[in-house]
């Protein structure tokens, strides 16, 4: 299983989740069992493999049929399920509540959100190996 993927019950667990990883991309798919099996069942599936793939997301189920929610933070969303919202640094990046091509939408966008997350990553990545390097260079030569 992936590291990176988690069904949660609780908004507490969720908040713990988004508080922990503030610095990645999270995804989270509110989903009910009870309201379409044949779209929960292909959603799972797909969230499994898109998980594997796309490493940096956070990936987070919501089952809407088991979800403890005590003061309804989510009530709005439940009536539109199924529902994607995405975070970045505690600020929305995404939503999709269209429940034609759910799974096509979703997927497009969680790849565009990991790609310009790693692209990102990349970057701050090849900055930080210059300076390292001209650093190096000043050395040698004052030496």
């Amino acid at each position: 299983m992936s590291k990176n993927i988690y069904r949660i019950n609780k908004k507490s667990d969720l908040d713990e989740i988004i508080r922990n990883n503030f610095y990645k991309p999270i995804c989270i798919i509110f989903v009910s069992k009870l309201m379409d099996t044949k779209l929960y069942d292909e959603i799972s599936v797909i969230l499994m493999a898109i998980s594997k793939k796309n490493t940096y997301n956070m990936t987070i189920i919501i089952d809407f049929d088991n979800f403890i929610d005590n003061i309804n933070y989510f009530s709005n969303i439940k009536a539109n399920l199924p529902y994607f919202l995405s975070y970045f640094k505690g600020k929305n990046i995404g939503t999709c509540d269209s429940k034609d091509n759910f799974i096509p939408l979703i997927t497009n966008l969680m790849e565009q959100i990991h790609n310009s997350y790693v692209s990102r990553l990349m970057t701050a990545f090849n900055q930080e190996q210059n300076k390292n390097s001209e650093n190096k260079l000043k050395y040698l030569v004052y030496k």
